[in-house]
């Protein structure tokens, strides 16, 4: 389970800033507006840890993407619900808009 996250009302954020910034170095801080959450204080090396984490899972998920690709392409070519058909150079010249020399 989440801990509740930290909370200050940011009209108190000129008053308290040292005790707010204290609070944000240990958790992030959400500043309120009249019970309306309004913006995060995060110190910056959380924020760089967690964008670390974000890149690793992003890149993650695409190497599994690809993976699924290959792995899908080789099981169409077992089953025969894919086949190799060798490429027609002059169909794809016309395609690509250039005239065979």
């Amino acid at each position: 389970m989440q801990p509740i996250p930290q909370t200050a009302p940011i009209s108190n954020f000129r008053k308290y800033q040292d005790d707010i910034l204290e609070m944000m170095d240990k958790e992030p801080v959400i500043l309120m507006n009249r019970a309306t959450p309004r913006a995060v204080l995060v110190n910056p090396e959380a924020w760089n840890a967690t964008a670390r984490e974000l890149n690793k899972l992003l890149l993650r998920i695409e190497e599994l993407e690809d993976s699924v690709e290959v792995w899908r392409g080789l099981y169409e070519l077992e089953t025969g619900k894919d086949k190799i058909v060798p490429a027609d150079i002059e169909e794809l010249e016309k395609a690509a808009g250039r005239v065979p020399a």
